[in-house]
Formats: structure tokens, C-alpha cells, sequence
């Protein structure tokens, strides 16, 4: 089913309301504060399932990327898609930053009727979980998938921190908003467009909630929003990276390879060896998580939620059904 041209206009101008989101998908309040989720399947066992996204290399981290994989899962149970403040189709207005999305996590898991809930956590989102878990507590989780996470080792939390400070330009509010920016914009639309077809192949995908995503990530103010979030990334990684896992709660690890075509695009020996650094402390600190089902792949594509999407169904639905890792570490 193809989105509406009138929601397309009104999503590329961000004035996109409740009563025109796509099938599935609603604004949950958390005070002010209007965050979209994106609901499938029927409950099973009080268990649901809730995915957090986080960023590729475009930078944009919003539930597009789990527009493949959430219909498998929701064969097996409830499955919730959360969009941060600023990102997806979640309101625009404030700090949408991982650390202070924990609070806005605890708000709507209350909301949810499910008793417990296997969180689904792909790439920096493992940040939000992180202070999630220090703050409100593992009770009603059941257990976890991180997927690509941030490493936090100080060295690997120091290296991530540097990556935000470009976005911390006081000008850039000014240049998006003059449409300087635009072009640039559409570019990275296109491309990810292009690169989701053709990681996800024949895979059937929810393609009117993808098409608004998308349409979404054109706005200028939202633009505006989400790289002032990417600014505060410093501070979400390194407040993180002093936190710790909790014993209690079951995580299993998919680990990639997609660092390796960076290591490869290294100008010279030094940045080589950097990101080489980058690649193994990220494994340690995955590897070192407490009671981890550490499961490593040959993938280089760090979109393997879309890539590999039955595979990671299927680790869920192990879950699900209260299985031991499937490798050991």
C-alpha cells in the first residue's frame, strides 16, 4: 500500500498529526512530550517485544530500519517501534537525546498492559537502555537483543564523543533553516532509500511507514532537531559508559564486521590502527557484558536488521520461548 500524497505533504512540512500517521502507528504522551509508536501483532504470554533504533551512517535513527523485521516478529507477540522526541514521526521540540529518552522509555512501558518485554536494541539505542536500566530498573524486562551496540570501554567512549563535535556548530540552526541544506538532505533520503531495497530484496516491508519516515527526514526544523541531538551524543556515550549492565537480565549480542570497510577507507597507518582500535574494544565490551550470548557475524553491513531480518526474528522468537543462547561466546 502506497502513503497518500496529502500525508507526504504534511509529514515534509512537519505538521503531521495522530489522525494522519500511517496503519499501526499513534502519539503516546509522556507530559509534552508526543512520541510515535508503531504497533503489530496480538499479545502472547503478557510478553511484547519493543525495538529502539539507532543511526547508520546517515546518521538518521528512527524505526524506518525496522520496517522489515517488526512484521516478522509480530507473528510471535505485540510489537512495539519507538521513535525518540525529534526523530521518526515523534514530535519535534526538545532533548531527544538518548540519555533523556530513558525517562521518556520508562513513561510508555508503563502505558504498555504487558507484563514483560524483550527490548530490541540496535546500535547507539543500547545508550537509552543503558540509562533506562540505572534509573527505573529491570523488572519489566525480560531480557535483550543489542545489536551493533556502542562499546563503552573509555578508550572506544572517547572516540565516539569526538564524532559530535561537529554537530555542535552554532551555526548549523541558520544554515538548514535557509535551505542550504536541502539538497544535501534529499541526497541522504535517496541514498538510504536505495541501500534499504536493496539490503532488504524480496522481504515484504511496511512501505507507507517507510515513505512517511522518510518524507519526514526532509523537514528543516526536524533537521534541526536531530543534529542538536547528535551534539548531545557526547554526552550520552560518556555518562553510559559509567553505568553497568545488570547481572539479572538476560542480553544477547549481535555483533557485525561493518567497521571493517571503514578500517579499509583509512587515509593513512595511524587512522588504521585507530579504527582498527575502534573494532576490538568494541568486541571487548560486548564480550565482557555480564552472563552475554555473544554472537558475532561475518556481515559487513551494519543494517543487518534489514540484511538478516528473519535471522533476527528468529533470535527473538528464541527468546520468546525461553531458549539458551543459540552459540556459546
Amino acid at each position: 500500500m502506497k502513503i497518500g500524497l496529502a500525508l507526504l505533504l504534511a509529514l515534509a512540512a512537519g505538521k503531521a498529526n495522530a489522525t494522519e500517521l500511517p496503519s499501526g502507528s499513534r502519539l503516546m504522551h509522556c507530559g509534552e512530550r508526543a512520541l510515535h509508536v508503531h504497533e503489530q501483532g496480538k499479545t502472547q504470554n503478557d510478553i511484547g517485544i519493543i525495538l529502539l533504533s539507532g543511526p547508520t551512517d546517515s546518521w538518521a535513527a528512527d524505526s524506518a530500519w525496522f520496517v522489515t523485521l517488526q512484521p516478522l516478529l509480530a507473528k510471535s507477540t505485540i510489537t512495539r517501534s519507538i521513535d525518540r522526541l525529534n526523530h521518526g514521526l515523534s514530535a519535534v521540540g526538545g532533548d531527544g537525546s538518548y540519555a533523556r529518552s530513558a525517562d521518556d522509555l520508562a513513561c510508555l512501558i508503563k502505558q504498555f498492559p504487558e507484563k514483560q518485554h524483550i527490548v530490541i536494541a540496535f546500535a547507539s539505542s543500547n545508550l537509552m537502555l543503558l540509562h533506562y536500566l540505572d534509573r527505573h530498573g529491570s523488572d519489566k524486562l525480560k531480557s535483550a537483543i543489542l545489536i551493533d551496540p556502542d562499546g563503552l570501554t573509555p578508550a572506544v567512549a572517547s572516540f565516539y564523543a569526538e564524532q559530535a563535535k561537529m554537530f555542535q556548530d552554532p551555526a548549523i540552526p541558520e544554515f538548514v533553516r535557509s535551505g542550504k541544506y536541502d539538497q544535501r538532505a534529499a541526497a541522504k533520503v535517496t541514498s538510504d532509500r536505495e541501500h534499504f531495497l536493496k539490503l532488504a530484496g524480496n522481504l515484504p516491508y511496511q512501505q507507507a511507514l517507510l515513505d512517511a519516515i522518510l518524507a519526514g527526514r526532509s523537514d528543516r526544523e526536524r533537521i534541526v532537531a536531530q543534529m542538536a541531538d547528535i551534539g548531545r551524543y557526547d554526552q550520552d556515550v560518556l555518562s553510559a559508559a559509567k553505568l553497568s549492565w545488570p547481572k539479572n537480565l538476560p542480553v544477547w549480542v549481535v555483533d557485525t564486521d561493518f567497521e571493517r570497510l571503514t578500517i579499509e577507507q583509512a587515509k593513512d597507518e595511524a587512522e588504521r590502527q585507530k579504527f582498527e582500535n575502534w573494532r576490538s574494544e568494541n568486541a571487548k565490551w560486548m564480550k565482557n557484558l555480564p552472563g552475554v550470548c555473544y554472537l558475532p557475524t561475518k556481515s559487513t553491513e551494519h543494517l543487518i536488521i534489514v540484511e538478516q531480518a528473519t535471522m533476527i526474528a528468529a533470535l527473538g522468537e528464541k527468546l520468546l520461548a525461553g531458549q539458551s543462547c543459540p552459540h556459546s561466546s
